[in-house]
C-alpha cells in the first residue's frame, strides 16, 4: 500500500518497491561516481588538465562526483538528523555545482565561436570566476536555506522517499532553489549551443564546407574543424542534461499537483536518473 506519511511528510511505498528503488540508487550512484572519477583520471593521466579550454569538463566531473555521492547514500542516513542534513546539503551543493559547470562550458563555447572574442588566455582569466560561481553560489544557497527553516515545518533537509533532501513542507524551496536553477541553466545551454550551431552553419567556413574540403590545410580551416569536433562532443552534455533531469522534475511536479497519488514508475525513473 502506498501512502503519505503525515509525520515525516514523505511517500511510503511497499517494502519491495522501496528496496528496488534503493538498490537502483546505490547502483546508479556507484556507476556515476566511477564514471566521474574516470574522466578526472583521464585528464590527469593524459595531462589535458593543463588545457584551460577543456579543463572545465574535469571540474564538471568533480562536481558530479560529489552530487552522485550524496544521492548514492539513498536512505541509509535517514535515522541521523545530522548526517541526513549533511546529505541534503551535499546533494544541493554538488548537483547544482555540476549544473553550473555545464553552463560555464556553454559560455566558453558561445563567446569563443558566436562572439569570436575568446582565446586560451581569456579561458584562464575567466576560470577563477567560474569557480566562484559554480562552487560558491550553490554552497551559499545550501547554507542560507537553513535560515528559512520554520519550527512548525521541521528541518529543511530531512528524510524523503528516495534520500535526504528537501522535506515535503518545503516543496516550494525544492522547485525554486533546486529545479528552478537547473532548468534556467539548461535554457542558457540550449540557447548557447543553438546559436553556435547557427553561426557555424551559416559562416563562410561552415562545417559543411570543411567536410567538402577535407584536405584543406589553412590554419583557419584546421581551427574550424577542431571547434566543430569539440562542439559535437560537448553538445552531448545538453542531451544527457535533459534526459537526466526530466524524469526527476516530472516526478516532483506530480508530487505537488497530486500528492496523494504518487506513481512508483515516476519514482523509479527518478532513482535511475542520477
Amino acid at each position: 500500500m502506498v501512502y503519505l506519511d503525515k509525520i515525516d511528510h514523505h511517500v511510503v511505498f511497499e517494502p519491495s518497491e522501496t528496496r528496488a528503488m534503493q538498490v537502483t540508487i546505490h547502483t546508479m550512484g556507484s556507476l556515476s561516481m566511477i564514471a566521474a572519477l574516470s574522466v578526472v583520471g583521464s585528464f590527469i593521466y593524459r595531462g589535458t588538465w593543463r588545457d584551460a579550454g577543456t579543463r572545465i569538463v574535469m571540474w564538471l566531473a568533480i562536481a558530479d562526483f560529489f552530487g552522485c555521492l550524496g544521492f548514492f547514500f539513498g536512505r541509509l542516513l535517514v535515522d541521523s538528523p545530522f548526517f541526513c542534513s549533511a546529505q541534503g546539503v551535499l546533494i544541493q551543493w554538488g548537483a547544482l555545482a555540476g549544473v553550473i559547470w555545464t553552463g560555464a562550458l556553454a559560455t566558453n563555447i558561445f563567446i569563443a565561436v558566436a562572439r569570436r572574442r575568446m582565446n586560451i588566455v581569456d579561458f584562464k582569466r575567466a576560470e577563477p570566476y567560474y569557480h566562484i560561481i559554480a562552487w560558491g553560489v550553490p554552497a551559499a544557497v545550501a547554507g542560507l536555506l537553513f535560515l528559512a527553516q520554520k519550527p512548525e515545518k521541521g528541518p529543511v533537509y530531512a528524510k524523503n522517499t528516495l534520500w535526504c533532501h528537501f522535506s515535503t513542507p518545503y516543496d516550494a524551496f525544492r522547485m525554486s532553489a533546486f529545479y528552478g536553477p537547473i532548468w534556467v541553466v539548461f535554457g542558457w545551454n540550449a540557447i548557447a549551443y543553438v546559436t553556435v550551431g547557427y553561426r557555424l552553419y551559416h559562416s563562410q567556413r561552415s562545417v559543411s564546407n570543411i567536410e567538402e574540403s577535407p584536405h584543406s590545410d589553412t590554419s583557419e580551416a584546421r581551427t574550424q574543424r577542431a571547434l566543430t569536433r569539440y562542439i559535437r562532443k560537448t553538445s552531448l552534455y545538453l542531451v544527457v542534461f535533459f534526459l537526466n533531469w526530466s524524469f526527476s522534475t516530472i516526478n516532483r511536479l506530480e508530487n505537488i499537483i497530486l500528492p496523494e497519488k504518487p506513481l512508483f514508475a515516476l519514482y523509479y525513473l527518478h532513482s535511475v536518473s542520477l
